[in-house]
Formats: C-alpha cells, sequence, structure tokens
C-alpha cells in the first residue's frame, strides 16, 4: 500500500481513538471529580447531542475518521497542497469556537472555576494562532506530511479543545 494511503488511514484511525478518549472523558464527568485526564482531555460538546440522541458511542467514534477521510480525500494520493475549502472552513470553525468560548464564558466560571476556563481558552486561542501559521505555510510549502498534520491536528482539536464543553452538565 503505498505510503499515503497508509499515513492517512493511520491518521483517521488515531483520530477515531482521540474521539473514544474525549467521550470517556464525557462518561468520566458522570462518576469522578475532574481530574488531570479531564483537564487534559476534556470533554466536547460536539459529542454531547449524539450521545444524548442516542447515537451509540462506538458509531460516534467510527463516524469522526470517516468524516476526516471523505473530507481529507486528496490526502490518500499523496497531494501537497492545502485545498481551498480548508482555507475557508478554518476561520469559520475558528470563529464558531470563539463565540462558544465568550457564550459560555459565565457559566464556566461559576461551574469550572477560573484556573480551567482561562486554561481552556487559552489553549484554544494558541491552537488557533498556531493553525492561521500552518495554513499560510502550507499553502507555500507545498508537503504532504504538513498538510497531512495540518488536517489530522485541525480534526483532533475540532474534538477536544474546540467546542470544549464550558459548564458542568450534564
Amino acid at each position: 500500500m503505498p505510503r499515503p494511503v497508509l499515513a492517512t488511514l493511520f491518521a483517521g484511525a488515531g483520530l477515531g481513538l482521540l474521539s473514544i478518549l474525549s467521550m470517556l472523558s464525557l462518561i468520566g464527568n458522570f462518576v469522578a471529580d475532574r481530574s488531570l485526564f479531564m483537564v487534559l482531555i476534556p470533554w466536547s460538546d460536539l459529542f454531547v447531542i449524539p450521545l444524548f440522541m442516542g447515537i451509540p458511542f462506538l458509531l460516534i467514534a467510527f463516524l469522526v475518521p470517516v468524516m476526516f477521510w471523505m473530507w481529507s480525500w486528496f490526502l490518500f494520493r499523496g497531494r501537497a497542497t492545502v485545498p481551498l475549502r480548508t482555507v475557508v472552513a478554518l476561520p469559520i470553525v475558528a470563529v464558531l469556537s470563539f463565540v462558544h468560548h465568550v457564550t459560555g464564558w459565565h457559566d464556566a466560571m461559576s461551574c469550572l472555576g477560573l484556573g480551567l476556563t482561562v486554561s481552556y481558552t487559552t489553549l484554544n486561542l494558541l491552537i488557533i494562532i498556531a493553525f492561521i501559521i500552518s495554513l499560510v505555510r502550507g499553502r507555500h510549502e507545498l508537503s504532504f506530511s504538513r498538510n497531512l498534520l495540518l488536517h489530522t491536528s485541525l480534526f483532533g482539536w475540532m474534538i477536544i479543545y474546540c467546542f470544549v464543553n464550558m459548564n458542568d452538565w450534564p
């Protein structure tokens, strides 16, 4: 099997595992106080609605890599250029993430406390800045590895920190 195909398959599988860790963090919220695990891998609001709609845990974990592979189909071919749809989608998702953090700030301060709220928001802002830099570099310095890393980390960010739960429910 060609290297780009294997790398893209492994990247998607890794994102599936990351989504399982995020959902386990959600389950951990029911049975324990917040721990270091939950600080490092908080649970994302992206998983709350599907889980409470009764969509099975493993189906969600299966859909994450499938969505990654569908979005990043060009990586299977070893393409080094960042597609325009990623250039357009990244700022949109970054703005939505910012709005999510701003609107959840008050609840986060009362439920999570100052430390976690500032940590999640600061980390999210630093990740967005890193993505902007990576996107600019990726459009000028073409590399399959850089393109794969950009798309894998973009999906990983969306799974973990982009829409991190800013309150203490459920």
